[in-house]
């Protein structure tokens, strides 16, 4: 036993002296596991930051392949394997080390874990894209834990960085200025030239786009200004450096802009196709997840039948849960959510679903998303019948007071607030009480601002009507 450390580190310096270095990544994990079971025997600083390199690429490949437990291992290994100075010698391999560590502790609910490390990446960053790489995941982090406005700050504080200044309360005028660019970017030729842009080669506006394509779900819960700006800049910046796998999704967002903001329906719908297209036919598919969601959730159901848009929301979560998306998956399962009970599917179906996505969330810890398909659940489960009475959705473990309660002592939580009365809007609907709808519709309207996808605005004005014409009737009879 005492010769075995010996012998795992002879086997795994001659398997890497004897291989060329096409050989040696593909059978990095042989590597790696024989020199790590030697390591305490490696006491040369240049082959113990080499055996740093290799648990590196062992940590990024076993990323890809969504086996973070084991990343992280590799990772962890790794950075220990640096010396004190380890920051100033190696600075590059050090960061990166960190980096790929903090992403694979959020991605497995390390919450806490990874926002340390990535508050004291920060303090590190040697320049701007380094900056972003910590930004961009700081965003999602923050997102997950139910604090878009935090989100937010850390966006806009690495976007001041290289001169944009904007506010996390933008003006309308400032949204229609940026909308105005895109076009005059554009010129006269027709929109579907974008496709065949050059890709984008910049590091600097790759890893800006990044930071914007991460930034526009907090900004679509704190500010429709902010929102349209995150939106509209990334396309510009397409539009100036080329495309990339992040400019698919600036595209279908901008068509969600083009029609709902701006009134160019048309425009908006060419916009989004032209991101989709880009997903499909020269397969930018890096952040096909989102891509997939938003088409699925904001273009499909306004240009074809509302069913039209489910494969796409099913195909957004298989990307994302394959890529460790968590934020986009979670919000791929609402979605669907949102779909299923919109085209007035079987309950029992919707109901599968929605227990399924709800696991999904509660396991990634991510508490925004719990809330919202917890109103969702709560009104199938009424119309089956499984509540304790018609209208409710007290079943015995849920308590409603308690979960109103809870959205409404914490500001971050108003789209799942305003989500939750528009569900309380429908259930008091088709349960008769017109009176408790229309109580409910105006505690909906109250947090309007917060909701960012137009799908529920028109669920809410329709049940809202009925639920008015219902009273308005029922006291001419009285």
């Amino acid at each position: 036993e005492e010769q075995r450390g010996e012998m795992h580190l002879r086997i795994g310096r001659l398997l890497a002296a004897h291989m060329s270095p096409e050989k040696r990544e593909a059978a990095i994990f042989e590597i790696v596991n024989q020199l790590n079971r030697g390591v305490a025997l490696i006491t040369g600083r240049d082959e113990r930051e080499q055996l740093a390199e290799f648990n590196l690429i062992a940590g990024k490949r076993a990323k890809a392949s969504t086996a973070y437990a084991s990343a992280l291992n590799y990772l962890i290994a790794g950075a220990a394997l640096l010396p004190d100075d380890g920051w100033d010698r190696r600075h590059e391999l050090a960061f990166t080390l960190e980096l790929h560590r903090a992403e694979c502790e959020f991605v497995t609910g390390a919450l806490v874990d990874a926002e340390l490390r990535l508050s004291a990446l920060g303090t590190r960053a040697a320049n701007a894209i380094e900056h972003a790489a910590v930004a961009r995941l700081r965003v999602d982090l923050y997102m997950t834990r139910t604090q878009p406005d935090r989100a937010v700050t850390v966006g806009l504080d690495y976007l001041r960085q290289l001169g944009i200044q904007w506010s996390a309360h933008p003006t309308d005028e400032d949204a229609r200025r940026e909308y105005e660019q895109v076009w005059a970017q554009l010129g006269s030729r027709p929109i579907e030239v974008l496709f065949d842009l050059p890709l984008m080669s910049d590091p600097l506006a790759l890893a800006t786009l990044d930071v914007l394509t991460s930034l526009m779900p907090p900004a679509s819960f704190t500010d429709a200004n902010l929102r349209a700006l995150v939106v509209l800049k990334a396309v510009n910046l397409s539009l100036e450096w080329g495309n990339s796998d992040a400019s698919c999704i600036a595209y279908v967002m901008c068509g969600a802009l083009a029609g709902a903001r701006f009134g160019d329906h048309r425009a908006g719908l060419r916009f989004s196709n032209l991101g989709n297209e880009l997903v499909e036919r020269r397969g930018l598919k890096r952040v096909q997840a989102r891509t997939y969601l938003h088409y699925g959730n904001l273009v499909m159901p306004w240009a074809k039948h509302v069913r039209s848009g489910r494969d796409v929301l099913r195909r957004a979560f298989e990307a994302a849960n394959d890529s460790g998306d968590i934020t986009c998956a979670a919000f791929s399962c609402a979605s669907l959510n949102v779909n299923l009970l919109a085209a007035g599917d079987p309950l029992v179906e919707a109901q599968r679903e929605a227990e399924n996505g709800l696991r999904f969330a509660e396991k990634a810890r991510f508490e925004f998303v719990v809330d919202i398909i917890t109103a969702q659940l709560g009104l199938i489960r009424m119309l089956r019948g499984s509540t304790l009475r018609l209208g409710a959705f007290d079943d015995g473990q849920f308590d409603e007071l308690r979960f109103e309660r809870h959205l409404s002592t914490n500001s971050a939580l108003a789209l799942p607030e305003c989500w939750y009365w528009i569900r309380k809007l429908q259930a008091c609907f088709f349960a008769g009480d017109y009176a408790l709808a229309v109580d409910a519709a105006s505690r909906a309207r109250r947090l309007r601002w917060a909701l960012p996808q137009l799908f529920e605005t028109a669920e809410y004005e329709f049940y809202a009507a009925l639920s008015r014409a219902a009273c308005w009737d029922s006291t001419l009879a009285d």
